[in-house]
């Protein structure tokens, strides 16, 4: 089973991976982990599981002038989250861009007035 932070570099890398591919930089990653927002700060490659993907990680973002990285509350990003749990329960890939998909339209509002 991986870990949570190895989920949640794994969600960043593929952010990040889609935002270039849309053109979308620079651009603020934002994300519950306060650990992996420490570790891309610091800019050092831990030893341990999570290693790669973070290399990786910086690897992207070493062209990329303006991106930024900081952490957000889980309480404040009820939207991601809930995203996130009903991504978790599919097995294939799914994202909207430029529109908000109908399932999730209260709890952006709810983040919104946050």
């Amino acid at each position: 089973m991986l870990s949570s932070l190895i989920k949640e570099a794994l969600a960043v890398k593929n952010g990040i991976l889609l935002d270039l591919e849309s053109g979308l930089v620079p651009f603020q990653i934002e994300t519950d982990s306060l650990q992996l927002v420490i570790i891309l700060h610091l800019g050092k490659v831990p030893s341990n599981d999570v290693g790669n993907i973070i290399c990786e990680i910086l690897g992207l973002l070493e062209p990329i002038p303006g991106w930024s990285i900081c952490h957000v509350s889980r309480k404040g990003n009820t939207a991601v989250h809930s995203l996130a749990k009903l991504g978790g329960s599919s097995d294939s890939v799914r994202f909207w861009l430029n529109v908000c998909p109908p399932c999730m339209e209260n709890c952006i509002l709810s983040d919104a007035l946050a």
